[in-house]
């Protein structure tokens, strides 16, 4: 099953919702009275609050310890490229979100997919943990191999290296 689990795109957060928490708020007493820039200011205060507290949660499951793979493309002014790296903490995740005014956070069945997008295009990620052994191999020999894309896709394609994060299930309890 797909859980959006963050976005802030457009349209993500429902102008209906946005309305009930204005008038909830008692900031105005009529659903009339509500002008745009109350819409945008208020869709931007619960992104901010939907934000905190998913990057919360993020944060305590990138640093129980395990290492984290990263791979996807980058949506560049000429065009995608592939990359990645390997990463042990939600600082270092972020990385990947850098140049992004846009972003989203996905888990379908236990894939974990992020989603940025800037002025020259979206990058498209999905993660992957890193098994006990996938580090041990990854610190003996692929850190050794130049060729990172190599090394990425070995680990990637070997489920004793790498395994599927499981975020929503694992987090919030979701069914996948």
């Amino acid at each position: 099953m797909k859980h959006t689990l963050y976005s802030n795109y457009y349209g993500w957060i429902d102008e209906d919702d946005l309305k009930m928490s204005i008038l909830d708020c008692g900031i105005v007493d009529d659903e009339e009275d509500i002008t745009e820039d109350m819409l945008i200011d208020e869709r931007y205060h619960l992104e901010e609050i939907y934000w905190d507290d998913f990057a919360y949660e993020l944060k305590r499951f990138f640093e129980k310890g395990s290492a984290w793979l990263l791979v996807g493309t980058l949506g560049l002014w000429n065009g995608k490229c592939k990359g990645g790296y390997i990463f042990k903490t939600y600082d270092e995740f972020l990385d990947c979100l850098k140049d992004c005014g846009y972003w989203e956070v996905v888990d379908d069945k236990g894939h974990l997919y992020v989603n940025g997008s800037h002025h020259d295009g979206t990058n498209c990620y999905e993660i992957k943990r890193i098994s006990d052994f996938g580090w041990e191999w990854y610190n003996n020999h692929g850190c050794y191999i130049y060729d990172r894309e190599k090394v990425h896709t070995k680990m990637w394609n070997n489920n004793f290296m790498t395994g599927l994060p499981h975020f929503a299930r694992d987090v919030y309890g979701c069914k996948e």
